[in-house]
């Protein structure tokens, strides 16, 4: 796939081809945007936006790849498209300001955050096809490089459905686990399954303090905001401090995933 264009052009280029691909499969279902769009519980309007250009999130990547029974191929291109540098101005932006960040949080209630995946786990959720996934996985890998290199102090909270989503093969997610289990760089803590908590329903969410200034990240099944307002940034600071006061000490979490890590080799 030969892209040249850049800046603007290049995303819209990206955001296209996207497009296109998930109109040809709409169309060989047979289904109209009204019922494509029910089926993957958006409103017709998202989902149009969608189909005439606007670069999708992950979620609706997913969601298309179900209903279309695409076997991991809206996932794979959105992936390849950012990997080639056609990303949206809101992922590019996080980014941007991620490498700078002197401490990063973490909520993930679905699975482990790209930041600390293993090969093996990264290669899994890209997907399969041999000549994406591995161009795929070494940017992932070379973005986590470029992040950890500048030892940001780095805190994740995950919830133990994470552990248990079987993104990958047995031997991977056991490998996965273990190393989260076994790091000293990452603190990742886990909100267990029979704490009744509701918090981890909300979704997923970062905050990074860059320059004594914090800042959030939240996408919606549409697109990412960068969020830097001060009433934005207390609640998402209120909701991490009580997701941290669910979640088991550093202690136990590592004990945790130390266990399930066994469990998938039972």
């Amino acid at each position: 796939m030969g892209i040249t264009a850049a800046g603007g052009d290049k995303r819209v280029m990206g955001a296209n081809i996207f497009a296109g691909e998930l109109r040809l499969a709409r169309q060989r279902a047979g289904l109209t945007q009204e019922k494509a769009a029910q089926a993957m519980s958006y409103s017709q309007s998202m989902y149009a936006q969608v189909e005439g250009g606007r670069f999708p999130s992950r979620d609706f990547a997913e969601r298309a790849d179900k209903i279309f029974n695409t076997d991991g191929l809206f996932v794979r291109l959105r992936e390849y498209l950012i990997s080639q540098g056609i990303t949206p101005d809101w992922v590019k932006s996080w980014w941007e300001l991620l490498i700078q960040a002197t401490s990063i949080k973490i909520f993930n209630p679905l699975v482990i955050p790209g930041i600390v995946q293993s090969e093996g786990y990264a290669r899994a959720q890209l997907g399969t096809n041999p000549e994406r996934a591995e161009s795929l996985v070494a940017a992932r890998l070379e973005r986590q490089q470029e992040l950890l290199e500048r030892q940001p102090r780095i805190s994740i909270i995950l919830d133990e459905a994470a552990l248990h989503r079987a993104v990958a093969p047995p031997e991977v997610m056991r490998d996965q686990l273990e190393s989260l289990a076994q790091r000293t760089d990452v603190q990742v803590l886990i909100i267990p399954a029979g704490s009744g908590s509701t918090l981890a329903l909300d979704g997923s969410f970062e905050l990074a303090m860059i320059e004594g200034h914090e800042v959030a990240y939240v996408e919606t099944p549409l697109r990412g905001f960068v969020l830097d307002k001060e009433p934005e940034i207390l609640d998402a600071r209120e909701r991490w401090e009580a997701l941290c006061a669910e979640a088991l000490p550093r202690r136990q979490s590592s004990e945790l995933l130390r266990k399930v890590a066994k469990e998938w080799m039972a």
